[in-house]
């Protein structure tokens, strides 16, 4: 089989409703266990089903072992060089916008999201907020881990959710805001093994929603038979009322431009270098 032909299906949540409580449960690869309402603060986890192995095309054997995961980074869209989009209701086609426009305090991207650590030796025993001291934390790593293989892991975090403006610019004056829910995309790197070797399939699982300059092993990231292109999702519902010139509105999405997933998603000691 070709390397390009060994993709990894980590399924990040795919939890029954009550496991999953409100959350996205319903679908598979959802890297975050709920969602939340505008404005309000959370305590909820990424999830993790089982460890790194090949996943191979359809009717063909894994040809790799499936390895605990070891270690986990997650990097955030809340600076200001994060990328947003409304996505088109009907289509899913993404349009770039200014996330100011429709998310209060916004500025490139969700900088008030304030994420952070919740101390937890459940599957990790280190955990390092990133930058390490910095007030604006961006990521958050997670290491010296072992999680069986056979068993859910859930990673715990915080994060405040932000409020959505009731209008937008639209030329010299304004327009109602449409949009019914932010899509926070997070990218998330499952490490499973400290090689460099990108024959080693089983070594991560990156969960990112495209190639980037240093991730850029397509052998380690969703295949479009599977499910491409993948973002482990934060949903914030809004929850003030649509004008109803807005009809059933649209969703709109902020996730991290390539150069901030190549500064904060690695590990030290982990591909990439």
């Amino acid at each position: 089989m070709s390397k390009t032909n060994n993709f990894k299906k980590l399924t990040l949540c795919t939890l029954v409703a009550m496991a999953c409580g409100g959350g996205q449960m319903a679908n598979a690869h959802t890297g975050v266990k709920d969602s939340v309402n505008e404005g309000k603060s959370i305590y909820t986890a990424f999830t993790i089903t089982h460890g790194c192995q090949d996943t191979p095309e359809a009717n063909q054997e894994a040809q790799l072992a499936l390895l605990p995961v070891k270690a986990q980074s997650v990097v955030f869209p809340n600076g200001t060089g994060s990328q947003a989009f409304k996505i088109d209701p009907v289509t899913k086609a993404e349009t770039p916008i200014d996330l100011a426009d429709y998310i209060s305090g916004a500025d490139g991207g969700v900088v008030t999201l304030a994420p952070g650590m919740v101390q937890d030796k459940n599957v990790f025993k280190k955990q390092t907020e990133v930058p390490v001291g910095d007030a604006n934390v961006r990521g958050i790593q997670f290491t010296s881990g072992n999680l069986d293989t056979t068993a859910v892991g859930l990673i715990p975090f915080r994060a405040t959710a932000p409020s959505f403006t009731a209008t937008i610019p639209d030329g010299a004056g304004t327009a109602p805001n449409c949009a019914k829910s932010l899509k926070i995309r997070i990218g998330i790197a499952n490490y499973c093994k400290k090689t460099q070797n990108e024959k080693q399939d089983n070594r991560a699982d990156i969960w990112i929603g495209h190639l980037t300059t240093k991730f850029n092993d397509p052998g380690v990231m969703p295949h479009d038979w599977e499910t491409s292109p993948f973002w482990p999702t934060l949903t914030v519902n809004r929850t003030s009322a649509l004008d109803p010139s807005c009809g059933a509105g649209f969703d709109i999405a902020v996730q991290p431009s390539d150069s901030e997933i190549d500064t904060y998603l690695p590990i030290k000691g982990y591909w990439p270098k």
